[in-house]
């Protein structure tokens, strides 16, 4: 048992030995600055417009992670 829980808790916290479920981890070659946006906990009704409308104001792309009841709620945003 104690060997069994040593590799979960190393399959856990390193995700590249494909022990819980197979991933894809990578780190891009990028020639310029750049950031990652990711919105969580949404789709919210106050907010989600605003974010959208400056995200193509600016061109730019972002991640939303939804939560299922708010896209239940509000299945338009």
């Amino acid at each position: 048992a104690f060997i069994w829980l040593c590799i979960t808790i190393i399959g856990s916290f390193n995700i590249q030995l494909n022990y819980h479920l197979d991933s894809l981890c990578r780190q891009p070659s990028i020639s310029t600055n750049q950031v990652a946006l990711t919105f969580d906990d949404g789709p919210h009704p106050d907010f989600t417009p605003k974010v959208l409308e400056l995200l193509k104001k600016h061109q730019a792309k972002a991640t939303f992670f939804c939560i299922g009841r708010n896209l239940e709620t509000y299945p338009e945003l």
